[in-house]
C-alpha cells in the first residue's frame, strides 16, 4: 500500500471539485483547483491561457520542474514534498 500524501483528497477530482486551504490561517488560497496527475494534462499544463484568474491553481504531479516558455500570464511557482512541505 502506498503511502499517503496531501494529494489524496485531489485523485479521481475533476476540475473545480476542491478547494486549496491554507492548513496553517484556513484560508482558502484557490476556489478553482485543477489535477493534472496525467501525462496528457501535465504536458498540456497552461497552454493557451490568455488570463487566469486570481482563485485558480493547477496541481501537477509528480514535477520538478516547469517551464514558462512563451508564457502570456506571470505565475506563482510552489513545489513541494510528497509529505506536503514546501520545498522551493
Amino acid at each position: 500500500m502506498a503511502k499517503p500524501t496531501f494529494l489524496d483528497p485531489l485523485i479521481g477530482k475533476t476540475a473545480g471539485q476542491t478547494e486549496l486551504v491554507s492548513a496553517e490561517r484556513g484560508t482558502v488560497l484557490a476556489s478553482h483547483v485543477e489535477p493534472a496527475f496525467d501525462s496528457q494534462s501535465r504536458k498540456k499544463g497552461l497552454l493557451g491561457q490568455t488570463s487566469i484568474p486570481d482563485d485558480f491553481a493547477l496541481i501537477i504531479a509528480p514535477c520538478s520542474a516547469v517551464h514558462t516558455f512563451s508564457m502570456r500570464v506571470p505565475i506563482d511557482v510552489v513545489f513541494v514534498a510528497r509529505d506536503g512541505r514546501i520545498t522551493k
